[in-house]
Order: C-alpha cells, then sequence, then structure tokens
C-alpha cells in the first residue's frame, strides 16, 4: 500500500484574528494550517516548520505583507508567497514583484473559490521539492558584474539568506556555477529612445541588446534570436504589451520578462503579476545600478529555467483570453514553445544538465 500523501503546510499572516480563524476553517481539511498574527510570527513559525505557501496581508503594524514576503523568499525560497490586500497600493505591488517576487497578488473582498483555487495551484508549484536557487554569482569579467559589485544594496535586489532555514536544511539547493550569460540575449520593446539609451548605458557590452519599437517587431525577433529577457515599456501599448507578455508566458515560462513605465498603473500590475509572471517592474527613468543587476538577475532566472526544466511549473499562468495580437503572434508562439520545449526534453534525457 502507498504511503499517505503528505499534507502542504499553509502558513496565512495577518493581524486580524478573525480573519486567521476563517482562514483555518477553509483551509484545515486539505492543508496543516499555521497561523501568525503578524511578520514577527511569521518568521519565527518559519524557524521551526518548513512551510510550501506563504499567503500575507499586506496592510499590518510593524512588517508590512511585501516585508514579511521578502523575508520568507530569503529563508525559504521554495514557498510559494501570495499577497493578499484590500488596498491597490500601486507602491507595494511594484515591490511585491521587485522583493517579494510574488506568486500571485489577490485583492480583498476575494471570493473563497478564487482563493481556494490560487493556494491550490501554488501548493501544487512548490510540491515539486526543488527550491529556486539564488541568483548566480556575477560575471567577474563583464560591465554588468563589475558595476553591480560597486553598487549599494538596492531595494529588490537579491540578496543571501541571514540564516538557514528548515526548507533549506532538508531541500538545498545544488550548487550553480556562474551561468554563460552570453548565451541569452535581450530584447526591449519602447519607442522611448531615452530609456533603451540608458538601458544600453548601463549594461555595456555584458549582453546582444535587440530594440524594438512595436510588437510585431518584437515576434520578428523572437522568432529569430535566442531571447532570454524580455523588457517591455507600457508605453508602446499597454494592452498589447500586457498581452503579449501573458502569452508568451503561458506558452514559454522560461522566457523571463520584465516591465518598464514612467508610472505605476496598480490594476495593470496586478495583472501582470498574475497573468505574466513579471519578473521586475522598472519605474523609469531607471536607476542604472539596480537595473544593471536586475537584468543580470533576470538572466541568471531564464538560464536557471532552461537548465531545470522542473522548475518550469513554478512559474506557470493561467491560459489567457484570446485576442486580435494573439491570431497575430499565435504561430511563432506555438514555435518558441515548441523550441524550449525541446529544450526540456533535452535537459531532462540521460546525460543532460539536471
Amino acid at each position: 500500500m502507498e504511503a499517505a500523501a503528505r499534507k502542504a503546510n499553509v502558513m496565512f499572516v495577518d493581524d486580524e484574528r478573525r480573519v486567521l480563524t476563517s482562514m483555518r476553517a477553509l483551509f484545515r481539511r486539505d492543508y496543516n494550517v499555521h497561523l501568525a498574527n503578524s511578520g514577527d510570527e511569521a518568521l519565527a513559525l518559519l524557524e521551526r516548520q518548513d512551510m510550501d505557501v506563504i499567503v500575507s496581508d499586506q496592510r499590518m503594524p510593524g512588517m508590512t505583507g511585501v516585508d514579511v514576503l521578502k523575508a520568507c523568499k530569503q529563508r525559504a525560497p521554495r514557498a510559494m508567497r501570495i499577497l493578499l490586500t484590500g488596498y491597490a497600493d500601486k507602491d507595494a505591488i511594484a515591490a511585491s514583484i521587485n522583493e517579494g517576487e510574488v506568486f500571485r497578488y489577490l485583492t480583498k473582498p476575494c471570493a473563497r473559490e478564487t482563493l481556494r483555487e490560487t493556494v491550490a495551484m501554488a501548493v501544487d508549484a512548490a510540491g515539486l521539492g526543488i527550491p529556486e536557487a539564488a541568483p548566480p554569482t556575477l560575471e567577474p569579467d563583464t560591465a554588468v558584474g563589475r558595476e553591480a559589485r560597486e553598487a549599494p544594496t538596492a531595494p529588490g535586489a537579491d540578496a543571501p539568506a541571514p540564516m538557514p532555514s528548515p526548507a533549506a536544511t532538508r531541500a538545498p539547493a545544488p550548487a550553480q556555477s556562474s551561468p554563460a550569460r552570453g548565451s541569452a540575449e535581450l530584447l526591449v520593446l519602447s519607442t522611448d529612445g531615452e530609456f533603451t539609451t540608458a538601458l544600453e548605458a548601463a549594461l555595456g557590452t555584458s549582453y546582444r541588446i535587440h530594440s524594438v519599437a512595436n510588437v510585431e517587431h518584437a515576434i520578428a525577433v523572437l522568432e529569430d534570436n535566442p531571447i532570454g529577457v524580455l523588457i517591455t515599456d507600457m508605453a508602446v501599448n499597454g494592452d498589447e504589451v500586457q498581452a503579449l507578455t501573458t502569452q508568451l508566458k503561458h506558452c514559454v515560462p522560461e522566457l523571463v520578462t520584465i516591465v518598464a513605465s514612467d508610472h505605476s498603473d496598480a490594476h495593470r500590475l496586478i495583472d501582470l503579476i498574475n497573468g505574466g509572471q513579471v519578473f521586475r517592474f522598472l519605474l523609469k527613468p531607471i536607476k542604472p545600478k539596480q537595473t544593471a543587476i536586475w537584468i543580470d538577475s533576470a538572466i541568471g532566472k531564464h538560464l536557471e529555467l532552461v537548465k531545470n526544466p522542473r522548475l518550469v511549473a513554478r512559474h506557470a499562468v493561467a491560459a489567457p483570453a484570446s485576442s486580435s495580437l494573439l491570431s497575430l503572434g499565435d504561430k511563432l508562439i506555438r514555435s518558441l514553445a515548441s523550441r524550449f520545449l525541446r529544450t526540456r526534453g533535452a535537459a531532462a534525457a540521460p546525460g543532460g544538465d539536471a
């Protein structure tokens, strides 16, 4: 007889005890539910118990939800992180991308079924048992590496965990050597010449950069080049950029997306988190040193996903609704998906990189 499957450990963090009580009632039949009434309680629990999913409210006394999830990311990188809030706070949403790398961002009031489905998706992703690896070491001989090492620690920059956690102790990430950054290229979709010039200046000659001004040209570049990171400027056409980002992430989760804008559209960012799993949000005008660090980290994330196909499911998104844009790029997107599927198969085959 097969052993019963382990129940996932799910932690809810909220300063309102009535909310925590309702979460226990809603989820206790399916998961081992852990409750924390503050950020400090959550981190203390995390030191004693490995968690699969962490759901945190945003507005709490002391540590905010973003602060909690950022700390949890450092201590337990395998755990999937969900932010739940009643306020569409654009700064908090941007921080949830750049600092907490949240799996989903849910707004209150949140339907019970939506919350249950989201937690179930997060549990499935966490159940792979592979912790997200720490960002690979910066290349010593690239402009990005030199500039990043000279830069002060920036909000959102990945940092080493201050102490080991139960998750790290039981399932350590494999040692990673510095990847061959030159094997992946960047695609910048923007009509803002100053933004593109600033990006090129920040990165120097570290990467090959393709710059285009519309979605049609972006699709053509994607078809012919080994793009690992897509940087999209919402100024081009917010709806088209969002549709492209969502469709590409659904079909080609190895492609890492960074979104740039000169303002923070709260609802657009929420849609991009939940539908496109954007890796970082750049507020224009960009900060060169911080941007260089984030893009280097994005390239590392892309190469990590290509090398470790099982991690791909941790970045899965639901199929997007159809649109005229999607039919335009449908053939390309299927081609890209096939290319990466072949890459996944090669990585998983005996003798391939694991």
